[in-house]
């Protein structure tokens, strides 16, 4: 099949390159943030990965379904560091006055479940919007003990 041990490690390396690409280069269940193809949210993940990627603040989003996180807040990785426990819960979208939630989230009338935030100087799933269009969104059995 291979002509020679070069082509076969040229050959290896290409499928490890195309695979860590496609692996490090997580953009949410789909989409590409346009207006046109927002950002897909289907899952607890994807909400995490929103939360802690201020850099797509701006960008557009729907919410694809229902997202329920485990009631035990303890068991959830909130910050998506690979391990759950007790934490500061849910990080806000829009952190700060000078790093707002500027984009668009259509809830698309689905609801998030269980979300936890324990958090010091928060306001609560989007911190800071500014110019933002959200719409058809329900929190559900939220805790905000910030």
């Amino acid at each position: 099949m291979f002509a020679n041990k070069k082509s076969l490690t040229v050959s290896v390396l290409m499928i490890f390159l195309i695979f860590g690409l496609s692996v490090s280069g997580f953009a949410y269940s789909g989409g590409s943030g346009t207006e046109s193809d927002p950002y897909e949210i289907a899952s607890t993940d994807d909400l995490i990965e929103l939360s802690n990627t201020p850099t797509n603040w701006g960008a557009y989003f729907i919410q694809t379904a229902d997202i329920e996180f485990d009631a035990d807040e303890d068991n959830v990785d909130w910050n998506g560091d690979g391990s759950a426990g007790p934490s500061e819960g849910f990080s806000p979208i829009g952190s700060s006055y000078s790093n707002n939630f500027t984009g668009s989230y259509d809830g698309q009338e689905h609801t998030i479940k269980n979300l936890y935030i324990d958090r010091t100087f928060t306001n609560g799933f989007f911190g800071y919007i500014k110019g933002a269009e959200i719409e058809d969104l329900g929190l559900v059995d939220v805790t905000n003990n910030s």
